[in-house]
């Protein structure tokens, strides 16, 4: 299994918390910064790099730049243990936020499986045209539009009937908000800050008041290496 993450080049110090992270399960990081033209928007660069990575693992998983581990005793790989095979998509639902609404999923943090269906479901939702999945959107059921890959994906797996083979878990199996920690900064996996106006505040926000070390949200057992991971 292969850990991805990336973007726009150094927008966090999350890279950091995924390579140590990573690192201490014994399982291989990339940190990918493209570029990748033709995206339909910046979004979109997550499947590019999942596409690209994917025929060199059996599992890959995604995680956005805006979250980090926050437990590094717990091994993600126990999500895809046991797993039925025909599975190819563990992705979380989206937690209510505290406006009230959520969406279908998240598609921030995920595992894909190297299969065909993943392929197809990524060549899919690469190409779907956001108008198009604009038009078909209920907002009763799927909650708010975000013009995003997430919505892509949302269309995808509901227009090729293949959410049969997607385990949808609650958001606190991976992607929890900083409002769902109450005491400590393991009582979750993942902690993500999506639609967060100043992300590097929030994050120091959060490192402060679980004594982490800076943006990087890494414990103080683990040594942060001098640098930047690239």
């Amino acid at each position: 299994m292969c850990i991805v993450s990336g973007g726009i080049p150094h927008r966090l110090q999350s890279d950091i918390n995924h390579r140590l992270y990573a690192a201490h399960h014994s399982h291989d990081y990339i940190h990918d910064t493209g570029p990748y033209h033709a995206l339909q928007n910046i979004y979109f660069f997550k499947l590019h790099s999942v596409e690209k990575v994917l025929p060199d693992y059996d599992w890959v998983f995604w995680i956005d730049d805006d979250a980090f581990f926050t437990d590094f005793e717990e091994d993600i790989a126990g999500f895809i243990q046991g797993i039925d095979p025909e599975t190819f998509l563990v992705i979380c639902k989206s937690p209510v936020n505290p406006q009230g609404w959520s969406t279908f999923l998240n598609s921030g943090v995920f595992f894909l499986k190297n299969c065909a269906d993943s392929f197809a479901f990524l060549n899919a939702a690469k190409a779907a045209p956001l108008e198009q999945v604009k038009a078909w959107w209920d907002e009763r059921k799927l909650g708010p539009y975000t013009g995003t890959d997430q919505d892509a994906v949302t269309y995808v797996l509901h227009e090729s009937h293949s959410l049969q083979k997607v385990r949808l878990l609650h958001y606190d199996a991976f992607n929890n908000r900083p409002y769902h920690y109450q005491g400590r900064a393991d009582e979750h996996l993942v902690v993500h800050f999506p639609g967060v106006p100043d992300k590097h505040a929030a994050i120091r926000d959060f490192s402060r008041k679980y004594d982490l070390q800076d943006e990087t949200l890494v414990p103080d057992s683990l040594s942060v290496p001098a640098g930047r991971s690239r």
